[in-house]
């Protein structure tokens, strides 16, 4: 059984945000269908949990990387003299809303 449950989350591990999200919505499919035993629902839920944390994870990541290009893409575009775009303005390293190009006279 730990065998099992070791090779399960060493290929999740590697799988991509859709394998995921694919995982999450077959687990939700199972436990709606009513048809599974106690046991059977508490291992559809684990896997879907485990699955929904992954997809999390995947989410936060690609958000860190889109406020980063964007922060990269202002910097690139304001020191070239053109129009940074206002909603790029509005992203920061730590996610904060930035003010700094609306003071500026």
């Amino acid at each position: 059984m730990a065998k099992r449950r070791e090779n399960e989350e060493t290929s999740t591990e590697s799988a991509s945000f859709e394998e995921r999200l694919a995982s999450l919505e077959g687990a939700v499919d199972q436990l709606e269908g009513g048809d599974l035993s106690l046991e059977e629902a508490i291992a559809e839920f684990q896997k879907g949990f485990r699955a929904w944390q992954h997809c999390q994870e995947h989410l936060q990541n690609a958000e860190k990387r889109i406020e980063v290009l964007c922060e990269e893409a202002s910097t690139a575009i304001g020191e070239s003299g053109g129009d940074v775009p206002l909603a790029w303005k509005s992203f920061s390293a730590d996610g904060e809303s930035s003010e700094e190009g609306d003071s500026e006279s």
